[in-house]
């Protein structure tokens, strides 16, 4: 209870400084603390205990977006004034003791006339998307360490189907767990693009993409997905290999950047579970030369391989 109270504490100081920001003009100061008040309830989203009171966060942050919607001139979907920003100032405070009909009812009829507007908070945990049915599944509380894989984010999601089997060829399905990383918590909209290429740089089949993570904390992105190479064991030339690229959202440029990859050589293909380590990005396009591993802390991409033959 403590350790939740200390985060309503920061939440609501939080929303009041940028609020205040806001209302000086001051446009950017405003927009970093609304995007550090978003990151901190995600961070901080295990704390709660009570399943309205997810729901009165979930709406919390559905506002805040909008707000900054607003502020970057965007195409929004629900327009947002900083007056009622304001009102939920005494939410965030009394969040322990407020009571589900305390939320503005015209607020919540404006977010919810949204079709949409709530489910699409791209990197939120389905903690918050499916909180219903997490929350029951789990006994109401301890649903992050027990409800196992949640229904997938579809960001960014370019994923595959298996290719149709041949007799007598090797298939590969590959299971990206979890991906370590000493600033995982604070990345925005990360995902992994998995490509096979030949030993000069070359796409031996199509890329694919992961899903945003079902879970993130401050040191993992949970992804749990399966891909399907869509390439047998076969084809793949010497010297090959099947890289994983790590994309986020940069936040002051503005668009989508590789930071960081893995990489397995085609004799490394081989069922079982196996950790890989992460290298420093070299480029739009992964290299095997001059590697440079991007921490020295013992984090991995930790993946399951299911290479099967078709008899």
């Amino acid at each position: 209870m403590e350790a939740f109270e200390q985060s309503i504490s920061q939440w609501h100081t939080s929303l009041k400084k940028a609020t205040d920001f806001d209302s000086w003009g001051q446009l950017v100061e405003a927009e970093n603390e609304y995007e550090r008040l978003i990151k901190n309830i995600k961070l901080n989203a295990n704390k709660v205990e009570k399943k309205f009171q997810m729901k009165i966060l979930q709406k919390v942050v559905v506002c805040i977006r909008a707000r900054l919607s607003v502020l970057r001139n965007e195409e929004k979907k629900l327009e947002l004034p900083l007056e009622d920003m304001k009102r939920l100032i005494p939410i965030l405070k009394d969040l322990l003791t407020i009571q589900p009909q305390d939320f503005p009812e015209d607020l919540n009829q404006r977010i919810t006339k949204q079709e949409g507007s709530i489910v699409t908070i791209d990197w939120l945990p389905d903690l918050f998307v499916e909180i219903d049915d997490a929350l029951e599944d789990c006994g109401g509380r301890s649903y992050r360490t027990k409800c196992g894989e949640y229904q997938l984010h579809q960001k960014y999601s370019t994923l595959l189907p298996k290719l149709t089997p041949e007799s007598g060829k090797h298939y590969i399905s590959v299971r990206i767990m979890k991906m370590g990383l000493k600033d995982a918590g604070s990345l925005i909209d990360p995902f992994i693009q998995v490509t096979c290429k030949d030993d000069i740089g070359v796409d031996l089949c199509a890329a694919q993409s992961t899903p945003t993570p079902s879970l993130q904390d401050e040191l993992y992105l949970y992804f749990n997905v399966d891909v399907e190479l869509q390439l047998p064991l076969e084809h793949f030339p010497q010297g090959s290999a099947v890289f994983f690229q790590l994309f986020h959202y940069k936040e002051k440029r503005r668009r989508t950047k590789a930071k960081c990859f893995g990489f397995m050589d085609v004799d490394e293909l081989k069922t079982g579970q196996c950790v890989i380590e992460i290298y420093k990005k070299s480029g739009n396009i992964p290299k095997r030369k001059k590697l440079e591993l991007v921490t020295s802390r013992p984090l991995f991409i930790h993946l399951a391989l299911d290479v099967t033959k078709v008899s």
